[in-house]
């Protein structure tokens, strides 16, 4: 509890288990954005202060680039689908494999108190367009405020089913559309990213009822 743990995977249901999981135990959340390379990978992981990131091998790569340069991580927890996990980045000191029989086979083992609602859950960087992206602390409180704020802006009943192509490592992915989703009873569809191209088809092949959009999106 109170640990600060970097996230950077795709938009996959295990992020969701994972997040879930961080929550549960009082542990605070920091998801990386898949983009990030170089100076703007760096500047997120060292601000953030934490030693340990969970991440999917195909990413590793990104992570050796850069390796001298971080100030704090020493332990990767590694999702890696091929069951290869390639060469471990020099300069950091552990690395192990991500098993999810963890998550979904384990026998509960609750703390002896839950989250408060004014504990920190996660830190949400900015985008970074007026400068390095900044760290956004964020209660319980408020994240579960904001998802049900999408439940009542889109009417979400049980049985609906949510398409919001959006990544789960922003607000507006994990929060406005799936937590909203579990809050609602309904039904979240997660895929890899927007594409124009497929929206309609994806819409179509998961019968969809309710999305989410960004301006740029709709445009």
């Amino acid at each position: 509890a109170g640990e600060t743990l970097l996230v950077l995977l795709p938009n996959i249901v295990p992020f969701i288990l994972l997040w879930l999981g961080i929550g549960k135990r009082g542990a605070i959340q920091v998801p990386v954005n898949t983009a990030y390379r170089g100076s703007l990978l760096v500047h997120v992981i060292n601000d953030s202060a934490a030693d340990t990131m969970i991440v999917e091998a195909s990413f590793l790569d990104r992570l050796a680039d850069v390796a001298g340069e971080l100030e704090h991580l020493k332990r990767l927890i590694v999702l890696d689908p091929s069951g290869n996990q390639g060469e471990l980045p020099p300069a950091l000191a552990h690395m192990e494999q991500l098993d999810f029989k963890v998550l979904t086979d384990a026998p509960d083992t609750p703390r002896e108190t839950l989250p408060a609602h004014h504990d920190i859950k996660a830190v949400m960087y900015t985008s970074g367009t007026t400068g390095p992206s900044k760290g956004v602390m964020i209660t319980h409180a408020h994240a579960y405020t904001y998802a049900h704020g999408g439940v009542d802006l889109l009417d979400l009943v049980p049985g609906d089913v949510y398409y919001a192509p959006l990544p789960l490592f922003h607000i507006a992915g994990q929060w406005a559309c799936v937590y909203a989703s579990l809050i609602a009873g309904s039904t979240a569809v997660v895929t890899q990213r927007f594409s124009v191209e497929r929206f309609w088809e994806d819409a179509k092949r998961f019968n969809a009822t309710t999305t989410f959009f960004l301006g740029a999106m709709a445009n």
